[in-house]
């Protein structure tokens, strides 16, 4: 999450806690509905493993704590808005890649994804959004989604990709709606450097 603002990417309202004294004061920094999330040293995908909970009230927040069992639970805002996928590789062939499309739980099953050689411009942000029908994910019903904060944290995730020699990384979700494009969860897979 951090990281994410240092690329001047929003992140929900966020905190993490170790133990369960710590919980209430984070819980009341964050606000109510939460999402509370396991928060692991390595990747793993946290709907596969029960890992997150959701729309987590005052009366539930010690239950939720005690269901998830883990060493480190990040307490998140709860937002609502458009789900959109932004991610990358470094391809054998290609190099850096930046890859953006719907995201969420369907990400994996309607594939509609969009690929740009990193960084990206603005204008290269675009037409990715453009062709994976992420533009008109955020126009329809005529919704006011914030579109140019969307296409400055695909390119600002160009530029973090390339910057720090990412191997693998994705946002899924990165929430989108009228005040703007929010990362709620990210993993990153940096390259180990051999001598």
């Amino acid at each position: 999450m951090k990281l994410m603002e240092i690329y001047g990417i929003k992140t929900p309202k966020w905190k993490t806690v170790e133990n369960e004294s710590d919980l209430d004061a984070a819980a009341d920094y964050v606000g109510y509905p939460l999402v509370m999330k396991i928060s692991p040293d390595e990747p793993v995908h946290k709907t596969d493993v029960n890992g997150v909970i959701m729309n987590v009230q005052k009366e539930n927040l010690h239950e939720a704590f005690k269901q998830l069992n883990y060493k480190r639970v990040l307490l998140q805002e709860q937002i609502s808005g458009a789900e959109i996928f932004i991610g990358g590789i470094k391809d054998p062939v290609f190099g850096y890649t930046v890859v953006s499309g719907v995201g969420g739980i369907y990400m994996e099953v309607l594939k509609d994804l969009s690929y740009g050689l990193a960084p990206v411009s603005e204008n290269e942000a675009m037409y990715m959004m453009d062709e994976s029908k992420v533009t008109k994910m955020l126009s329809a019903r005529k919704r006011n989604y914030d579109r140019l904060s969307l296409i400055r944290a695909i390119t600002n995730i160009s530029r973090l990709i390339v910057d720090l020699d990412v191997s693998e990384m994705d946002i899924n979700p990165v929430i989108v709606n009228q005040n703007g494009a929010y990362a709620v969860d990210v993993r990153i897979l940096l390259n180990s450097k051999q001598e």
